[in-house]
């Protein structure tokens, strides 16, 4: 009776059309107050247009707005009132890679790292660039160099694994992948790829052993290697048959 009473009440005092109305008006008024801080902030750049930080935090909330010419002047701006920072450039480039140009990714992190060579995570971002532009010879070396500079980071062995296993150069990703399962040996994805570089490279029982330990980690990649073309080597031995079947009736089992 309670819950009939609170929905008659509702419906009376307010009903659907009120509701859609009220929620109007609340973006409005949002919308509203979103200009109004824009106003702000930009009155105040117009007064401290030489403020370094204010110019980053105004190009920081154009670009969580998605306002990317704005984002990326103000970015513009910051970098010449400081041009020995290049934090700056770091954000130019992540924009650019967020928009997958990565020519103009590449030149943005190039000039964040011609300010400052030390910083491992620069030289990864870098590295990504180059791997996603098919410039693989520069995406390890650009790994290497993160490496050089932070060796106990276990993603950037995992992404120089997945430059040299793009580049065909699987004897270095099998290194690179075993670095990161022998660190973090529950990772899955590591595992998995690791499988696939074996396979390729004619080494079945070791691609079977990865590929054992990637499925116990997540069942999922039982079904990815069903579909993997790197694994078509495996496709016509008993063993790899058997592997991905037992999961497969043990998934079957546990939807019972």
């Amino acid at each position: 009776m309670k819950g009939r009473k609170v929905e008659r009440f509702l419906s009376v005092y307010f009903p659907a059309g009120l509701v859609i109305v009220i929620l109007l008006l609340f973006i409005l008024v949002a919308r509203a107050w979103q200009r109004q801080v824009d106003r702000a902030w930009q009155s105040t750049a117009e007064v401290l247009p030489n403020d370094y930080s204010l110019w980053l935090f105004i190009a920081e909330g154009h670009r969580n707005k998605g306002n990317f010419d704005l984002a990326l002047k103000a970015y513009r701006h910051a970098a010449e009132l400081k041009p020995d920072d290049e934090l700056p450039w770091k954000f130019i480039g992540m924009m650019f890679s967020d928009r997958k140009d990565w020519g103009r990714a590449e030149e943005a992190y190039k000039k964040a790292i011609q300010l400052n060579a030390s910083n491992p995570a620069t030289w990864n971002s870098l590295g990504i660039v180059y791997r996603m532009s098919g410039k693989y010879e520069e995406a390890v070396k650009a790994y290497n160099k993160a490496i050089e500079l932070d060796p106990e980071r276990i993603d950037l062995w995992f992404n120089l694994g997945n430059a040299y296993r793009d580049w065909k150069h699987y004897p270095e990703a099998i290194e690179a992948y075993q670095k990161v399962v022998n660190s973090a040996p529950a990772d899955g994805v590591a595992w998995y790829n690791l499988a696939r570089c074996y396979a390729l490279e004619g080494k079945s029982s070791d691609a079977l052993s990865a590929l054992k330990k990637a499925i116990s980690i997540d069942s999922e990649y039982a079904q990815l290697a069903n579909r993997e073309k790197d694994f078509l080597p495996l496709r016509n031995l008993s063993d790899f048959q058997f592997m991905l079947r037992e999961e497969s009736e043990k998934k079957g089992e546990t939807s019972e």
